[in-house]
């Protein structure tokens, strides 16, 4: 859910900030994206040809397996497929931004 994904990566990021062994975290999945694999969970994207970035036209999700992702979407973005903001984007740029950089003396 939006909310389980908020919680884990609000989580991550003061772990990250918290500890001064760890410079930053990088996101899983900045977005949203269709999956186009038939080895993870049966499900696959008919590319429209010449259109740039590569662009479903159709997606085969296979729904005799309790696996396959819904609307054939990887959901790991903090933007959804359409590059809108999701609320762990606002978490986690909020905590970012108030995030002080020690000056080189105080590290060594």
């Amino acid at each position: 859910t939006l909310q389980y994904q908020t919680q884990v990566l609000s989580q991550d990021v003061d772990t990250a900030i918290g500890n001064p062994n760890i410079s930053g975290i990088s996101l899983w999945h900045f977005f949203d994206f269709k999956v186009d694999d038939p080895w993870e969970h049966n499900t696959h994207c008919d590319y429209i040809p010449n259109v740039n970035p590569p662009t479903c036209g159709y997606i085969d999700v296979n729904t005799s397996t309790a696996s396959g992702r819904p609307g054939g979407l990887n959901h790991k973005g903090v933007l959804d497929y359409y590059r809108r903001p999701k609320p762990s984007f606002a978490i986690v740029a909020a905590k970012y931004k108030n995030v002080t950089t020690p000056s080189k003396e105080s590290m060594w």
